[in-house]
C-alpha cells in the first residue's frame, strides 16, 4: 500500500494546527472570563474613507467601556478621516493598499491574532441596536466556552425593519435568515 507522505503530514498538521488552535482558544477564553476583564478584549474595525461611521463606532464602544480598539485603515485617503486618526485614542493600522472587507483575512500581519486569539472584528457602519447589552463581549465569550465547537459569533442585522419600499429586501432578508435558523442559546444568540 502506497501513501502520500505530503499529503498525510499536511493533513496531520492541519489537524495538530486546529488541536492547537482551539485548546489555546479555550484557555485563553477561560482566563478572559476569570478575570472579567472584557472592555480590554481586542476590537478590530476595518475602515476605508468612512469617518462619520468610525467615530460613531468608536464612540459606542467606548460609551459602553472597551478601550481596546484598533481601526484597520485600508488605504483611506480622505483628509479629514486622515486627521481624526491622530486623536482618536484607538491603535490604527495603516495598510499600503486596500485589501478590500477581508484586510483581515488576507494580509499575513493579521495571521497569528487570526489563527489563535479571541477577537472582534467589525465594519464602522455596523450600529448594534440600543436593546444591545454593554457586555456583549462577555456574553459571546461565554457562549463560545460553552460551546467550543463555535469558531464565529456574532450580531446579526435586524431585518424586521426594513422597509418595503428597500427593492433588495426580500435578498437581504433571505440571505440574513440563515442567522437566526439555530437559535443556541435563549435570546436569539
Amino acid at each position: 500500500m502506497k501513501f502520500n507522505l505530503k499529503a498525510v503530514y499536511r493533513q496531520l498538521g492541519v489537524f495538530i494546527k486546529g488541536l492547537f488552535r482551539n485548546c489555546f482558544k479555550k484557555s485563553f477564553c477561560k482566563r478572559i472570563i476569570s478575570k472579567g476583564n472584557f472592555y480590554d478584549f481586542p476590537i478590530y474595525i476595518i475602515s476605508y474613507n468612512q469617518l462619520d461611521y468610525l467615530k460613531n463606532t468608536i464612540s459606542w464602544l467606548r460609551s459602553y467601556g472597551y478601550k481596546n480598539i484598533t481601526v484597520i485603515d485600508n488605504h483611506s485617503n480622505y483628509e479629514p478621516l486622515l486627521s481624526y486618526y491622530s486623536n482618536c485614542g484607538c491603535k490604527v493600522i495603516k495598510m499600503k493598499k486596500n485589501y478590500g472587507h477581508k484586510v483581515f483575512y488576507r494580509h499575513p500581519k493579521f495571521w497569528f491574532v487570526r489563527n489563535f486569539k479571541f477577537y472582534c472584528l467589525t465594519d464602522p457602519d455596523l450600529m448594534p441596536v440600543p436593546e444591545c447589552p454593554s457586555d456583549f463581549i462577555e456574553l459571546f465569550l461565554t457562549i463560545m466556552n460553552d460551546y467550543s465547537e463555535m469558531s464565529k459569533i456574532g450580531f446579526s442585522l435586524k431585518i424586521d425593519d426594513i422597509p418595503d419600499e428597500y427593492d433588495k429586501k426580500d435578498e437581504v432578508i433571505s440571505w440574513e435568515s440563515q442567522y437566526y435558523a439555530h437559535e443556541v442559546e435563549a435570546g436569539g444568540v
